[in-house]
């Protein structure tokens, strides 16, 4: 069945969302796609639709400062070609700055690739963890 198949995808995300498998993560994705932070791009900097490199890249920089990072599926829902998980993630620096996030992402699943991602989060968690709300370097 298609739909346990696309769950099986997300699942994997999930997997590979590690400080050491960002890549094997990004592959999941079609080239082409497109991931989706929401929010005012004037307010938070990864907020917008972002190409899947430029998301990349940006996640790169952000995990960069962290030594611990989990990005934890708490519930999947799925229909047709769509995959909504309630997520969290924990993660620390290496001064011991914690984060905690909370998430609702909905993917969009076809021919064995995730082709969008929107993603729903708490900015001021980013805010406090990072101090700013411009892109990491």
């Amino acid at each position: 069945m298609e739909i346990e198949k696309n769950k099986e995808i997300v699942r994997q995300l999930f997997a590979r969302f590690t400080l050491t498998e960002i890549d094997q993560a990004m592959d999941l994705l079609a080239d082409d796609a497109i991931w989706t932070v929401m929010g005012e791009p004037r307010r938070f900097a990864y907020a917008g639709p972002k190409t899947k490199a430029i998301f990349t890249g940006l996640i790169k920089g952000f995990l960069r400062s962290m030594v611990k990072f989990n990005f934890v599926p708490n519930a999947m829902t799925a229909e047709q070609d769509r995959v909504s998980v309630e997520a969290e993630s924990f993660g620390e620096s290496a001064d011991g700055n914690k984060y905690h996030n909370f998430y609702h992402l909905l993917f969009v699943v076809s021919d064995g690739k995730i082709q969008a991602v929107r993603e729903y989060l708490d900015p001021l968690e980013v805010w406090e963890f990072t101090g700013e709300m411009k892109f990491p370097t």
